[in-house]
C-alpha cells in the first residue's frame, strides 16, 4: 500500500527527482556557472551560426566524464560521495563501469578492433584511410563499423581507443609528464571529432591561423545554405567527395545533379575519394557508418615507414606558382601523376634492391619515385592530353 500511495501522489522531492533523471538522461541537465558562461557567449549572433547547440553536448561530454576513473578527481565526484547513500553508490558505480570499460576497450584496440583518432598527421592518416580503416570504429571481421554517434559511450570508448594510440607511441612509458600529456590529447582529439563539435573546432582553428583555416569555415557556412536533407540525399545517391575551389564549388557539391559538375576529389593515387555509406535506403538514416578494411602492400609500406604525400600542387609548373590549373585539368593531371606514381612505387617495393636496402635508402627511393611521377604527368598532360593545345599555348 505504500508503494501504490508513493506512485500515485509522489511526493515533491520524488517529482523534482524524477525531472532531474528525464534531464541526465535527454542530456538537459542545467549547466554549472562555467557552463552557463560559455552559453552567454554562444548566443552571440555571429558565434551561434557555430555553435548552434551548447547544452546538450556539454552535457554528453559531462555524462561520459562521469564514467571514467578520472572522475574521482572532479568537484561534483567529491560531492556525491559526501552526501553518501545512493548519490555516492552511484558515483562510484559510474566510475567502475565506465573503468571497466575503458579497460576492455584499450585490450581490444590495442588488438586493432577497436580504433581511435588515428595519426595525427593527416597525410599518415590517409594512407590507413586508403585501406579502409576508420576512426572511432569497431572492426568486424574485414569490416569497420563506427561508434562516432552512439553517446556517450563513443566519448568513453573513443577516450580508451585514444590513450592506447598515443601511449603506444610515447617513447617514456613512465614519465608522468608524458601521461598527462596522453589523457589531454586523447580527450581533446575525441571531442573535437563529434560532429557537434565541428562548428566550434573550425571556429577556434580560424581565430588561431585565418590565413590557413579562414576559408574552411566560410565554405562550411555556405554550405550551411543547402538543407541537410538535400546534401545527404545527394552523397548517398552520388558518393564521390567533389572537388572544391571556389564558394560556388561548395553549394554544387550538395546539390543533386548539380555535383556532377565538379570532377572528383581524388587520393594521392589519382582514385576517387568517396563518403561513408550505408546503401541508398539506409545510408540516409543509420548512424552506423561503415568501411570495408581492403589491405594493400603499397599504403601497408607507407604506413610503416610513416611517410605521407600531398596530392600534386595545383598551380602549373613552371609558371612560378602564379597560375592554376582550371579544375578539370588538374583532375586529369592529379590522375595521372597517381596513376603512375602507383605503378612506379608497387615495382619498386617488390625490387630485390629494394628488399635489400634499410629503411633510409626505401624512403627516399619511394619519395624520389613520387617527385618523378608527378613530372612524368605534366610531360603526357602538354603532349598526349585533350588539354595539350592549351597547356602549349600557355607556355
Amino acid at each position: 500500500e505504500a508503494v501504490a500511495d508513493n506512485i500515485a501522489n509522489p511526493s515533491v522531492l520524488v517529482q523534482e527527482g524524477a525531472q532531474d533523471f528525464g534531464r541526465m538522461i535527454t542530456f538537459q541537465s542545467t549547466l554549472g556557472e562555467q557552463g552557463k558562461n560559455l552559453q552567454g557567449l554562444a548566443s552571440h549572433a555571429l558565434i551561434r551560426w557555430f555553435i548552434p547547440f551548447l547544452k546538450t553536448p556539454m552535457n554528453i561530454i559531462s555524462r561520459a566524464w562521469d564514467h571514467t576513473p578520472f572522475a574521482m578527481f572532479s568537484q561534483d565526484y567529491r560531492k556525491a560521495i559526501a552526501m553518501g547513500g545512493e548519490h555516492a553508490d552511484l558515483a562510484r558505480a559510474r566510475v567502475a563501469m565506465g573503468t571497466t570499460t575503458m579497460g576492455a576497450v584499450a585490450v581490444a584496440a590495442n588488438a586493432g578492433y577497436i580504433t581511435g583518432g588515428g595519426p595525427s598527421n593527416i597525410k599518415l592518416r590517409k594512407n590507413l584511410e586508403r585501406q579502409g580503416w576508420r576512426p572511432y570504429s569497431i572492426r568486424i571481421g574485414d569490416t569497420y563499423y563506427s561508434f562516432k554517434r552512439v553517446e556517450p559511450f563513443a566519448t568513453v570508448m573513443g577516450l580508451a581507443a585514444d590513450l592506447v594510440e598515443i601511449g603506444g607511441n610515447a617513447k617514456d612509458q613512465e614519465s608522468v609528464a608524458t601521461a598527462a600529456a596522453a589523457l589531454g590529447m586523447a580527450f581533446s582529439k575525441n571531442v573535437t571529432s563529434k560532429t557537434w563539435m565541428t562548428g566550434m573546432s573550425n571556429l577556434l582553428e580560424a581565430i588561431e591561423n585565418p590565413d590557413r583555416y579562414g576559408p574552411k569555415v566560410i565554405e562550411g557556412f555556405i554550405r550551411s545554405m543547402i538543407p541537410r536533407g538535400v546534401a545527404q540525399f545527394e552523397r548517398v545517391g552520388d558518393p564521390e567527395h567533389r572537388y572544391v575551389r571556389t564558394l560556388m564549388d561548395a553549394i554544387k557539391q550538395d546539390v543533386p545533379g548539380w555535383s556532377s559538375s565538379l570532377p572528383a576529389n581524388l587520393n594521392i593515387w589519382g582514385e576517387p575519394i568517396v563518403y561513408q555509406s550505408g546503401g541508398f535506403i539506409t545510408g540516409m538514416i543509420n548512424p552506423f557508418y561503415a568501411s570495408e578494411f581492403k589491405p594493400n602492400d603499397l599504403d601497408k609500406e607507407l604506413d610503416r615507414l610513416k611517410i605521407g604525400f600531398s596530392p600534386p600542387p595545383e598551380t602549373i609548373p613552371n609558371t612560378g606558382g602564379q597560375l592554376m590549373f582550371d579544375p578539370w585539368e588538374y583532375h586529369d593531371f592529379a590522375e595521372r601523376a597517381g596513376q603512375i606514381a602507383k605503378a612506379r612505387i608497387e615495382k619498386v617495393i617488390t625490387s630485390r634492391e629494394y628488399k635489400d636496402s634499410n629503411d633510409l635508402i626505401k624512403e627516399m627511393r619511394i619519395r624520389r619515385t613520387y617527385d618523378s611521377a608527378k613530372t612524368a604527368a605534366w610531360g603526357w598532360l602538354v603532349t598526349q592530353s585533350k588539354h595539350k593545345d592549351t597547356m602549349i599555348d600557355l607556355m
